[in-house]
């Protein structure tokens, strides 16, 4: 994310009581307040095809039908977007840094946000399920598109967990890894926040008939320890620059595990840190994935955390 003293956030919301969460959680969260947000909203109406009824005799009335629930959805939308904008405020939000847009639908919904989001936006802060909730689903559809197109500025999926104050960055040295270093100290400077920097290395250094093709010869895990403390470094020198406390800064390698986003949950969850951050791809980029295996499996296995995706 570029330097600036007011970054801009596109706050995705579908009108529904799961979104308005999403709005709880920006309330509970003093970084954002330093930044522009705008709580966009793409309203579906009704579609054009509706609108041939009243050319036939018989279905004016059924046309009318139509037009007064697309009112009322207009006007529920309208409403709930209100709320949400005085929420804000009412939790001492600037009321000239809150916005509202609502915008008819063009092409689909994640489409019309992603085109928003390329309107000088430095991230884009969205629910994982909304009025669409399947039970057992991890993502709604429109989070998935999301996920799949909004490569190019930071995708903020905000959990069920409070946020909290303590933020782990999954680091494995990697350019987007650096890049997520980067926005978690930009965007959260000027708080008082904890961060844990966390290596998870795959395999094991003893012999494991079950999982033989995971094996970690000890020099190879030795070597990575030794390449990964010197990013950590680097990591660190740029968190303290923008203001972090080196106190506040904890290092951590596990070795020797089967599931590297599994880990990432679990010490999640284990340090009780709210909110996970990591780069689109890793070490192993490829250029035909849109995102690495471990970010895109953090994402379905930590649906009780906030995840941050930084590209």
């Amino acid at each position: 994310m570029q330097e600036k003293q007011t970054p801009k956030i596109l706050v995705a919301l579908d009108g529904s009581e799961r979104s308005f969460k999403t709005v709880k959680y920006l309330a509970q969260m003093d970084a954002f307040r330093k930044a522009k947000l705008i709580l966009f909203h793409v309203f579906s109406g009704v579609p054009e095809s509706y609108w041939d009824l009243e050319r036939e005799p018989k279905s004016v009335k059924s046309a009318k039908h139509v037009r007064a629930w697309e009112f009322e959805q207009r006007k529920k939308i309208q409403a709930f977007m209100a709320k949400a904008h005085h929420t804000l405020i009412d939790a001492g939000f600037s009321e000239n840094r809150v916005e509202v847009k609502i915008q008819n639908r063009k092409k689909g919904i994640a489409r019309d946000i992603v085109k928003e989001a390329h309107d000088g936006y430095d991230a884009v802060l969205s629910r994982r399920r909304g009025m669409g909730r399947v039970p057992g689903i991890v993502l709604g559809s429109t989070s998935i598109k999301l996920l799949h197109t909004l490569s190019f500025i930071p995708l903020l999926l905000a959990g069920r967990q409070p946020p909290g104050e303590k933020f782990m960055i999954a680091f494995d040295g990697s350019p987007d890894a650096l890049r997520a270093v980067d926005f978690a100290a930009s965007f959260l400077r000027g708080n008082d926040y904890e961060f844990c920097l966390l290596k998870v290395i795959r395999g094991s250094e003893k012999t494991d008939q079950k999982y033989p093709t995971l094996l970690s010869p000890e020099n190879f895990t030795q070597r990575v320890e030794k390449n990964i403390t010197r990013n950590f470094e680097e990591a660190k020198k740029r968190l303290v620059a923008r203001g972090f406390s080196a106190d506040k800064i904890q290092t951590k390698i596990i070795s020797g595990v089967h599931s590297r986003a599994g880990t990432i949950v679990e010490e999640s969850k284990r340090g009780d840190y709210g909110t996970i951050i990591m780069g689109r791809r890793g070490l192993s980029r490829t250029q035909d994935f849109f995102m690495g295996r471990v970010t895109n499996k953090v994402v379905y296995l930590g649906r009780e955390k906030s995840i941050w995706i930084v590209t």
